[in-house]
């Protein structure tokens, strides 16, 4: 991971957060931060659980015993010494969007532990049977297709419709039984456990890395980040291919 934590943060999770920065003007930046559907998730300031937010200003998150400040220093030409008068600079936050929840966790957990001890109820993501696992659902029948993924393996090829729903919670390909996209295969995988996060961010989708083993590789070339246009296939590990289709 480009950004790690002590291995005393235990709830904090070997892949956790996806952290999106773009830059909307000169002097404005958008941040994207999606949770890879871990067991605590992230808080914001005033302790709400969420799985996602966008705001065009500084963040406040939580992971556990973890505290992160994103600062927006766009416009910015130099910050005060002074810690007040610095603060003070920062550009005003204004959150686009936020999604309450966790919308899959790795194991059960008891009420009160964790940072949503206040929530009634978690959604649980089962594995789905087979090798080559992709879920039924990526696309609800009241939402209109915003493009469709399909994935080959040796074992088979899959095609799913997706949702804005889906993409804007974030798709996720790996071995983990959180993921929607992946196999349910052997520990000797090349596919990582948390591998592709393929995320919307404004009328865009990504294909984000996220930290896995093997890469994850388009046209022969390893990336990291890609903007996803109609017809890219990415390779997974050399053990999955994945192509985006944007819908009509």
């Amino acid at each position: 991971c480009d950004l790690a934590v002590p291995d005393r943060f235990s709830d904090v999770s070997l892949r956790h957060l996806v952290l999106l920065t773009r830059a909307i003007s000169n002097d404005e930046v958008r941040l994207r931060v999606v949770d890879l559907r871990t067991a605590i998730g992230f808080a914001d300031e005033s302790g709400r659980l969420l799985r996602a937010i966008s705001s065009e200003g500084s963040l406040f998150l939580r992971l556990g015993g973890v505290n992160i400040v994103l600062l927006v220093t766009a416009g910015v030409d130099a910050l005060p010494d002074d810690p007040e008068d610095a603060y003070a600079c920062i550009p005003e936050r204004v959150f686009i969007s936020e999604r309450e929840g966790v919308l899959g966790i790795e194991r059960p957990r008891k009420r009160g532990e964790g940072p949503w001890n206040s929530h009634s109820s978690i959604t649980f993501v089962r594995a789905h049977a087979g090798p080559l696992a992709v879920a039924a659902e990526l696309c609800s029948g009241e939402e209109e297709q915003h493009g469709s993924v399909v994935v080959r393996t040796d074992t088979g090829v899959l095609r799913r419709p997706v949702g804005v729903a889906a993409l804007e919670r974030g798709v996720l390909v790996g071995r983990y039984s959180r993921c929607d996209v992946g196999l349910r295969a052997h520990e000797e995988s090349r596919l990582s456990r948390v591998h592709l996060l393929i995320v919307r961010d404004g009328e865009e989708v990504f294909a984000v890395d996220t930290a896995s083993t093997n890469g994850t590789r388009f046209m022969d070339r390893e990336v990291l980040l890609k903007r996803l246009d109609d017809g890219d296939k990415l390779e997974l590990g050399g053990e999955l291919d994945l192509t985006w289709h944007q819908a009509a």
